[in-house]
């Protein structure tokens, strides 16, 4: 007798999700990186042996799900515990970082008889990043109480910190530069400031307002911040490894710079704040990922315009003004592109997916135009703003289009996109064609007398639900309504088109009781649970009616199972055919494209075929 069979045990690891190998996995290469990077005017992150330790230990703490999991750690460990112990590892990195902020301000270098304090390099920057990234609690360690709210609070208090350190960097500069400086280098020298302060303020306050959209442009400000610190590397005569937190050096501003930019970005990427900050459901929340990154890309041309302009009344620049302008131009571009684009998001959110890509584009060329001009220019460097305003058009650009192609909430509401996709009526278009073409072969084939029924009563209309105003919640569900649910296009950034017109009344038979035929047309209203067979249409004649071969009945809505089943009909559509079409119901149940809402909704139904078509999903 053969003996049992051994049960495969799962693996001891099975329990920690795929998001938290890829933070742990970021939070290492952002903690190694820095090593080689400048971390002060003094040394590099290798020569300081403090550093080195921190870091180790930062790294150790990355180990400690993977020990508890091999039961290494206690098994009685709780969530909290487990992330008090992974913060208490990382605080030491992090006080290093306070201490150097400190001595970035009362440190003994000096240049030209003005004190500059320590400075401080990228190095710094990014492996501020990783600590951060290291001392969050993971998906995996979350339990009942999260770390959400501690993240929130501590990417505010950067935040805050950052607008200190401009405020104290704006004050050095008046008191110690004024004096050698025209007017317009001082203004340039504040907005400079300015713009690094006031950047990450805007998704912090946004994303601490309960917006989770704005959660998301931070992670975006994030890496548009390690990019523009890369810029850094090798680039010493432009914009440096190091700069001082008090005055400005050569061609750099002073104050805090980019230090904050990537650590807020990856606290708001925390496993913690994505639970606290629930993002809207489908489509919903990635159209406005796109809408509120068009909205910083015309922030970020805004900025660059005011320091551009003031940049032309600098003297000293007379031999590069020709450059200046040329960026200017392409600035003021940038934030047409970015208005148009936003524009088109909120009005109509399938057909300004097009438009919002093309801006995508024309943010990627700008971007490239302007690297070029400086570059090839002797008159003119590209400073540390100039090298974030570049970065954060390639990283904008990016983002839109990912966030409008990629996720699959967005191909199933908005359908897949095209380069020549235009609004929602015309994306049914072709689908009512097709249906129009069969009930009219279909009405030939029947010879069935339908003379008195209007075109309307057998081609299907899609209907274009009313906007709702901008955070309305959608509108309860009211006693009694068994229509299929139909997705939130409001909350999915869409509009009803213009030149919408109501579809007209199904025009009944002018004689139903006559010999000839009958014709029953369910009602939009009627209950899809004990709705009828979909046509009934006796026949009197001496000629029977010529066999239908079963996929291609077309129904007295003028709706066949081919329509029922293609992945390109749309979403309306769907639903519409599901409240009347109780025979197509199974078809629509295996059709790829049908929204969850109504895969639930079919589910609750107790129809043995729909069950048996959604086990098949």
């Amino acid at each position: 007798m053969a003996g049992a069979p051994v049960a495969r045990q799962a693996s001891p690891f099975a329990a920690i999700p795929v998001g938290d190998y890829v933070r742990d996995a970021l939070a290492l290469l952002l903690l190694l990186i820095p090593l080689g990077m400048a971390w002060d005017f003094d040394d590099k992150a290798t020569g300081k042996v403090y550093v080195i330790l921190v870091t180790l230990l930062s790294i150790l703490s990355l180990s400690l799900p993977y020990l508890k999991a091999a039961s290494v750690l206690p098994p009685n460990l709780l969530p909290a515990q487990l992330r008090l112990v992974r913060l208490a590892a990382n605080a030491p990195y992090l006080i290093v970082v306070l201490v150097t902020i400190v001595l970035g301000y009362v440190g003994d270098t000096s240049a030209g008889g003005m004190d500059l304090g320590d400075g401080v390099g990228v190095g710094l920057v990014i492996g501020l990043g990783g600590a951060l990234l290291a001392a969050q609690g993971r998906a995996s360690e979350q339990g009942t109480d999260g770390d959400g709210q501690l993240w929130r609070t501590s990417a505010l208090g950067m935040a805050g910190l950052g607008v200190i350190m401009g405020v104290l960097a704006a004050i050095f500069f008046l008191v110690d530069m004024a004096e050698f400086l025209e007017w317009s280098q001082i203004v340039v020298g504040l907005l400079a400031i300015l713009f690094f302060v006031v950047v990450p303020l805007i998704p912090v306050l946004g994303a601490n307002r309960g917006e989770a959209e704005w959660r998301d442009v931070a992670v975006v400000i994030g890496a548009v911040g390690l990019m523009a610190s890369f810029w850094a590397l090798a680039a010493d005569e432009t914009i440096g490894e190091v700069w001082s937190l008090r005055l400005p050096l050569g061609s750099q501003v002073a104050g805090p710079q980019l230090m904050f930019w990537l650590a807020i970005g990856v606290v708001f990427a925390s496993a913690g704040v994505s639970s606290a900050l629930r993002p809207k459901p489908g489509a919903a929340r990635w159209i406005g990922l796109a809408r509120r990154t068009l909205e910083m890309a015309g922030v970020f041309g805004v900025l660059a315009v005011i320091l551009l302009v003031f940049q032309l009344f600098d003297d000293q620049r007379e031999a590069a003004r020709g450059t200046l302008i040329t960026v200017l131009v392409i600035s003021l571009i940038v934030v047409a592109a970015a208005l148009v684009g936003r524009t088109a998001l909120i009005n109509d959110a399938r057909g300004g997916r097009s438009v919002a890509v093309a801006v995508a584009g024309v943010l990627v060329i700008a971007g490239i135009v302007i690297a070029a001009v400086m570059g090839a220019s002797d008159n003119i460097v590209i400073e540390i703003s100039a090298a974030t305003f570049i970065s954060g058009l390639f990283i904008f650009a990016v983002v839109v289009v990912l966030a409008l192609t990629a996720p699959p909430s967005v191909r199933s509401e908005l359908g897949q996109f095209t380069l020549g996709q235009g609004g929602p009526r015309g994306a049914a278009a072709a689908p009512a064609q097709q249906q129009a073409a069969q009930v009219g072969a279909q009405g030939a084939a029947t010879g069935a007398g339908t003379s008195g029924v209007s075109a309307s009563a057998q081609q299907p209309a899609v209907a274009e639900p009313a906007a709702e105003p901008a955070g309305a919640e959608p509108a309860a569900e009211q006693p009694g309504d068994t229509h299929p649910p139909v997705g939130d296009p409001a909350a999915a950034g869409e509009q009803p088109s213009s030149d919408h017109v109501e579809p007209e009344p199904a025009v009944e038979p002018e004689d139903a009781s006559g010999p000839d035929a009958t014709l029953v047309i369910p009602t939009a209203g009627a209950d899809p649970a004990a709705a009828e067979e979909p046509t009934d249409v006796p026949v009197t004649d001496e000629e029977p009616a010529a066999p239908v071969a079963e996929p291609e009945v077309v129904t007295a809505s003028g709706y066949t199972a081919a329509i029922a089943a293609d992945p390109n009909t749309p979403l309306q559509t769907l639903a519409d055919i599901a409240a009347k079409e109780p025979s197509l119901r199974p078809h629509i149940a295996s059709n790829p494209s049908t929204y969850p809402e109504l895969l639930d909704w079919l589910g609750q139904l107790g129809d043995p075929a729909v069950d048996e078509a959604l086990r098949r999903r």
